[in-house]
């Protein structure tokens, strides 16, 4: 069997320490120190690479992938190593030494039972808020109940069986040691007292299932059993930008270099160099001509080539010592300022024109609301994957990077193509209606930012009554576009610009493939047709099916942070909303009770 991940899941939930089902079979992808570079494109944003401290930004090859240290570039490790087999129930934990005897694609399978029937991975696994994760410990585990006696060592007498009469939850499963009888069920897994995350001589944990058994690091945090497709196993944390023409946030310098990597010839040096030097050859007396040729076709003094070839540049080093929040604000500045103007700053990733919103085709509250309009017709964005947290998408301090090792000088990346609709409101206006706001709303909005904060839910954006008004607007016209353009729910997302000097929000498709390029969207942002997907939006958000309980509702979706939203209404795929679902609230639209 062919084992194998799309870029845009590499990118995502199946990022480095994801647990990946394919097929029968389950698996952790390792962290980017164990991948291998050879045959991964360049995916180069300079003004996201350097506000992240590294070198390169690189796509994962589309060739199969490994979990065995192949040629492969994303290396795949088996998890959960318990397994057992649905015939006989006998638990097998398996090992790298056990791997090795497979045949490529070959899965495990039970040497007991006549025909060898594949081996399938147990449900739960152990997680910790410090992003550790690992199997639970089945043999110390049903030994380790009140009254049991000593500790047996032989894991393969352990067998996972399912009783009768019980009902069919987990009270109904149990693991029994055939050596001593000892048998828990799986209902005791709540229970979870003398239960550790940290390597110790009687059991190896604070570490990721890639890691060497004495790999550990010491960790006092409490694991927590969980089924391994539960989705607090696993919050990926992506950061994207998009790719906007020079002269917003770039200098020429930085630009110039952008440029030299671009080229197909530099790409091509970029891998021989890397050869060459992973081989320990001298680079620059077997290159020397090339490089020398190269760099008077583009300008350059060869050390300032050899820099870009040898990824030594230190043009993130400064801004990765800033605070990721200030530099996506930074971020979002530069592309503000370009999506609000974009005519006649074309490039080729980038091109869009506006048009000034006017009562010759707009409402008189439309003209009092937007400002402009601007139709991106050709836009690019990069999309990194920085690292991941486990049991709660908490703080800076608990995320794991994706690469374990200091030494590595390069990110995972995908690269997406898309067209789009910008739409900037008037800030006089905004700010006119947030001053205006009950006394009750404000109150509340504090709230939700306490709310935030005692979650440590640090991925969310600040909390103000513009960013849920402008959202929810967002995702009713999200809704409403699908059905006017024809794109899927899940192909169009929302990229909103909302702090005290900006208030817009950007509506665009980006996808790996030609359907994020067709024309729909821009033609629904022209002037005579945005008006009507306005008008059917809100009047959609007027009535739910879920009143009155949606539009009375309190309290609800992640952390309580919505307000009547729900699927029927506001509620769009998680993967088009920037904040992840939350922060919705269909009152600040349309009125209602307290609003």
């Amino acid at each position: 069997m062919s084992r194998g991940l799309r870029k845009g899941q590499l990118i995502g939930v199946h990022g480095p320490g994801a647990i990946a089902d394919i097929g029968g079979e389950s698996f952790v992808v390792a962290s980017i120190d164990r991948w291998r570079r050879d045959g991964m494109a360049p995916c180069d944003l300079l003004r996201l690479s350097r506000r992240l401290g590294v070198a390169r930004l690189l796509q994962p090859a589309t060739n199969p992938n490994s979990f065995s240290g192949d040629s492969w570039s994303v290396a795949l490790h088996r998890f959960p190593q318990w397994l057992f087999c649905q015939k006989c129930r006998h638990m097998v934990r398996w090992s790298m030494f056990k791997e090795s005897s497979l045949e490529l694609g070959e899965p495990p399978c039970c040497e007991r039972c006549k025909g060898h029937p594949s081996l399938v991975p147990m449900r739960f696994v152990q997680i910790c808020k410090n992003g550790h994760l690992d199997d639970v410990d089945w043999l110390w585990w049903v030994h380790s109940a009140p009254g049991s006696r000593a500790q047996c060592h032989n894991p393969e007498q352990l067998q996972f069986l399912s009783r009768t009469g019980v009902g069919s939850g987990l009270n109904s499963l149990q693991v029994k040691c055939l050596d001593c009888n000892a048998v828990r069920n799986l209902g005791d897994l709540r229970n979870r007292s003398g239960w550790q995350c940290r390597t110790t001589t009687a059991y190896s944990g604070g570490r990721q299932p890639w890691q060497r058994r004495d790999g550990g690091t010491v960790c006092d945090c409490e694991p927590i059993v969980v089924q391994r497709g539960d989705s607090n196993v696993y919050f990926p944390s992506v950061v994207s930008a998009l790719d906007i023409p020079a002269g917003f946030g770039d200098d020429p310098g930085e630009t110039l270099d952008a440029t030299i990597r671009d080229r197909q010839d530099f790409g091509t040096y970029k891998e021989m160099w890397d050869s060459l030097k992973s081989n320990g050859i001298d680079v620059l007396s077997v290159m020397h001509k090339q490089i020398v040729r190269l760099s008077q076709t583009v300008g350059v003094e060869p050390d300032h080539l050899v820099r870009l070839l040898d990824d030594t540049c230190d043009s993130g080093d400064a801004e990765s010592d800033r605070p990721l929040g200030d530099q996506i604000r930074e971020m979002k500045a530069e592309e503000f300022e370009a999506f609000a103007r974009p005519d006649g700053i074309a490039s080729s990733q980038f091109s869009g024109t506006s048009y000034v919103v006017d009562q010759s085709c707009f409402s008189p509250a439309l003209v009092g609301l937007l400002e402009s309009v601007s139709l991106i017709d050709r836009l690019r964005e990069v999309r990194t994957l920085r690292g991941f947290h486990r049991v709660s998408p908490s703080g800076e301090d608990q995320m794991v990077g994706a690469s374990l090792s200091l030494a590595t000088d390069w990110l995972p990346a995908c690269e997406v193509f898309g067209e789009g609709i910008f739409l900037n409101f008037r800030p006089g206006a905004v700010a006119h209606w947030e001053s205006d706001l009950p006394s009750i709303e404000q109150i509340r909005l504090k709230a939700l930012q306490k709310r935030i904060v005692d979650e440590d839910l640090g991925f969310l954006p600040k909390v103000s009554a513009r960013l849920i008004a402008i959202h929810g607007l967002s995702h009713l016209l999200m809704r409403q576009l699908c059905f006017e353009s024809g794109y899927a729910s899940s192909s169009l997302r929302e990229r909103m610009y909302i702090d005290d000097d900006m208030a817009g929000v950007l509506i665009y498709t980006a996808d790996g493939d030609s359907e994020g390029t067709m024309g729909g969207l821009v033609r629904q942002g022209r002037a005579d047709r945005l008006p009507a997907v306005f008008a059917r939006a809100l009047t959609a958000a007027a009535w739910c099916s879920g009143d009155p309980l949606c539009s009375e509702g309190e309290n609800q979706g992640m952390a309580g942070l919505n307000r009547a939203a729900c699927h029927a209404c506001l509620l769009v795929s998680e993967t088009s909303c920037e904040c992840a679902n939350a922060l919705l609230d269909r009152r600040f639209l349309i009125g209602g009770s307290g609003a």
